[in-house]
């Protein structure tokens, strides 16, 4: 589990989309660093279980519906700097789609829509630029997408289990 960068991530807010069975909210959780963790999930199934899962962890929020749409309703109540895990594309029979495959660019739009400019945002699957499972949104496209929130964040590709894995974006203190 220590693969992830939270030192890179002094936040007290973890925002994730796209919680499948909960395994970023258990990494969150098990990090210690985070007062409150929120996850959104398209999927009934998926919302369900992990509802079930975190009931008995009061910093844990859950939240049923499309990131696109409630990642602004969530963000007016966040005033502090948070850590972001953006990974809400679809990616199989179990997992829902929105409008798109992956909601990506509309995450960051809402993201960019904060009054704070120096949250940490990650985006898994980095290795899915280009695809068809990323709706072929190059990394370009997200790294400009990014800038547009802050032009001073710092942009690297982090591997965990595979190269160029995940997307690590932060603003240098």
């Amino acid at each position: 589990m220590q693969f992830y960068p939270y030192p890179h991530c002094p936040n007290k807010y973890f925002i994730e989309t796209g919680s499948y069975y909960g395994y970023g909210i258990k990494r969150a959780l098990h990090s210690g660093l985070f007062e409150k963790i929120y996850s959104i999930e398209m999927a009934p199934e998926l919302y369900e279980h992990c509802r079930k899962e975190f009931a008995d962890y009061p910093q844990v929020e859950l939240f049923l519906g499309d990131s696109s749409v409630l990642l602004s309703e969530l963000l007016a109540h966040i005033e502090a700097p948070a850590t972001f895990w953006l990974d809400s594309h679809y990616s199989s029979e179990n997992t829902a789609k929105g409008l798109t495959h992956n909601p990506i660019l509309h995450e960051l739009d809402r993201i960019k829509e904060h009054f704070i400019k120096n949250h940490t945002i990650m985006i898994d699957d980095a290795k899915l630029f280009g695809t068809a499972e990323f709706d072929f949104i190059e990394i370009d496209d997200i790294k400009k997408k990014i800038l547009e929130i802050n032009p001073n964040y710092k942009i690297s590709l982090y591997s965990r289990k595979n190269p160029d894995d995940m997307l690590l974006a932060v603003v240098p203190s």
